[in-house]
C-alpha cells in the first residue's frame, strides 16, 4: 500500500458526486501569527483537515476492509487523533485506490517543532507494509507587536 497524497488544510468539504474541497491547503509548515506578548502560550488549538489517499499494491489480498491509525509526534510526544475502519466491499475502486478524509476541530499544537503525522494500515490485524506513510511540518511562530 502507497500514500499517494498526504495533505493538511484548514476544511475539508464533501461536495456533490463524492468530491470533496480542500480549503486552505498548507505546504511544508504551520505557521502562528501571534503577538510578541504571546509568544510563550502554547498549547494552541488549530483546526485541521487530513486528506491521504492511499493505493492498493497488487498484493493478490482482496481487501473487504482496513482499519487505521492515524498518529502525531511532536517533541518526541506521540498522539494518537484518529482511528477508524473503512469497508471497502461499497468502494469502486478497493483494491486500486482508497482515501481517508479526517477533520479534527480543536487539534493541540503544544509547541514550535517538527510536527510528524503517520498512518498505518491493518487488515484482519495484521499491519499492511506501506510506502511513504509519513508527512512533516514544520511548525512556528511569526511574531507581531
Amino acid at each position: 500500500m502507497n500514500v499517494e497524497s498526504f495533505l493538511l488544510c484548514d476544511d475539508i468539504r464533501n461536495e456533490i458526486g463524492g468530491k470533496k474541497s480542500l480549503m486552505g491547503v498548507y505546504g511544508d509548515n504551520i505557521i502562528f501569527e501571534v503577538p510578541e506578548n504571546a509568544a510563550d502560550r502554547w498549547p494552541k488549538a488549530l483546526r485541521l483537515g487530513i486528506f491521504i489517499k492511499l493505493s492498493m499494491d497488487d498484493d493478490g489480498i482482496d481487501y473487504d476492509y482496513i482499519t487505521f491509525t492515524l498518529h502525531t509526534e511532536l517533541n518526541s510526544i506521540k498522539n494518537k487523533i484518529g482511528e477508524g475502519k473503512i469497508d471497502l466491499t461499497k468502494n469502486p475502486t478497493r483494491n486500486k485506490s482508497l482515501s481517508i478524509a479526517i477533520m479534527q476541530e480543536r487539534m493541540r499544537i503544544d509547541d514550535v517543532g517538527q510536527l510528524k503525522f503517520e498512518i498505518n494500515c491493518y487488515y484482519n490485524g495484521k499491519e499492511i507494509p506501506m510506502n511513504n506513510n509519513t508527512i512533516l511540518i514544520e511548525v512556528s511562530q511569526n511574531l507581531h507587536k
